[in-house]
């Protein structure tokens, strides 16, 4: 009963133009979740290319991705950098090795 009451308040209201708090704070079609990714890797620069072009085609409008390097030794971290530059959907968090 009181979700039908909720129903008409919420039809009758939007007909003439109001919207209803609760309408507003769940309705997730106005601000889409953020989606987040975590690509860990280790001397793997030169398959980055493949993972960063599919990084791009996304379609979903609210993305990010964080790269976490785990101490490469060759030059993936330079590579990586390179080709993210300062995207905003894409951060790089270096390798930081363990004072323990």
């Amino acid at each position: 009963m009181f979700l039908r009451l909720i129903l008409f308040v919420t039809f009758f209201l939007s007909n003439i133009g109001v919207q209803p708090v609760f309408v507003k704070l769940f309705n997730p079609i106005k601000t889409p979740m953020k989606f987040s990714s975590l690509i860990a890797r280790y001397n793997n620069g030169k398959f980055f290319k493949n993972c960063y072009d599919s990084l791009l085609a996304q379609t979903y409008p609210n993305w990010e991705a964080v790269i976490s390097d785990d101490g490469s030794t060759d030059d993936s971290q330079e590579v990586i950098k390179h080709m993210i530059g300062n995207d905003d959907c894409l951060r790089f968090l270096p390798f930081m090795p363990s004072i323990i």
